[in-house]
């Protein structure tokens, strides 16, 4: 095997899940450094019910 090149043309595609906010994914390119902020869709996000009673 040969050592990986890093090559600045690259393309890598990731495939998202289904319940991601596509709409409110982020980038960020610094120093070097790709930051990617994938939230989840308000459906999948955990909901806190209170019982009374």
């Amino acid at each position: 095997m040969s050592d990986p090149v890093w090559d600045p043309f690259r393309e890598n595609q990731v495939t998202l899940p289904q319940a991601t906010d596509e709409k409110h994914v982020t980038a960020d390119l610094t120093d070097g450094v790709l930051t990617v902020e994938v939230p989840k869709a308000e459906q999948a996000k955990p909901r806190r019910i209170e019982i009374t009673g």
